[in-house]
């Protein structure tokens, strides 16, 4: 990124570990900047053996960039569904353990990306679900196989077909969190599991996460093509494209 550009994330190294936040200044909303970065990150993380994924005090990642969005054709749109394939393709395939901390919400996107760790920590105040559905729109395949990965087979079936928010040790019960904990008690437990992850052999790290994960990268490589397709059609359909400018007038509603 340019020194012109607006700081979305900061990344620090301490030992092995690498800290990744996340912080755009307002509701860290994945725009097209925002998962470029994203990229860009975790390419420079790789030299560490166990990342820690953080966002902002009150909200861990919003979901997509729908003001910068709607504007967009097809064409455009495409675009960025393949930058937001390929950005969790590479969390899916990741070779380093990952550890998330959320410290407030988590919607849409922002709760896929806290799926994107093997450990989950989360404030017990915050909101999080992946509400797609409720605007009428799929999910990106990769980003649905990530989820599938943090919340196993029945709890990914809840979570994509209702578009609940969960709160409380709800999230824990569906697995959007491993671990509810005071905001306080977070940093240090995040800081106590990338060490004892750093201890471990990273080339059977690496190893082991692949097989894990070999179904879901398998699916995403023979389907991304028409479940971007059929993306596609949903997003510019009546029916999505009046619950997003919705959402969007929501978005900009003074808070109360």
């Amino acid at each position: 990124m340019s020194s012109s550009a607006p700081k979305l994330l900061d990344l620090t190294f301490d030992g092995p570990v690498a800290f990744l936040r996340l912080d755009d200044g307002r509701g860290n909303a994945l725009s097209g900047a925002m998962l470029q970065a994203i990229e860009k990150a975790l390419k420079d993380a790789e030299e560490a053996r166990v990342v820690v994924l953080s966002g902002r005090e009150k909200i861990f990642g919003g979901g997509l960039d729908l003001p910068g969005l709607l504007s967009g054709d097809r064409a455009a749109i495409r675009d960025f569904v393949g930058l937001f394939n390929r950005v969790h393709l590479q969390l899916l395939s990741y070779p380093r353990p990952l550890i998330t901390v959320a410290r407030g919400s988590a919607v849409a996107g922002g709760a896929i990306l806290l799926c994107a760790g093997d450990e989950r920590l989360v404030a017990p105040n915050g909101a999080i679900g992946i509400p797609e559905v409720a605007l009428g729109l799929p999910f990106p395949i990769a980003a649905l196989e990530l989820v599938r990965v943090a919340l196993g087979e029945r709890g990914v079936a809840e979570a994509a077909l209702t578009g609940r928010m969960y709160e409380g040790e709800e999230r824990k019960r569906v697995g959007f969190a491993t671990e509810v904990l005071a905001p306080e008690a977070l940093e240090p437990r995040a800081r106590e599991l990338a060490a004892e992850r750093a201890k471990l052999d990273p080339v059977a790290v690496a190893r082991v996460r692949m097989q894990l994960r070999r179904a879901g990268l398998e699916r995403v490589k023979a389907n991304v093509d028409a479940d971007t397709e059929a993306f596609l059609d949903c997003w510019f359909s009546p029916r999505a494209q009046e619950e997003l400018k919705a959402a969007v007038e929501r978005l900009k509603a003074p808070r109360k």
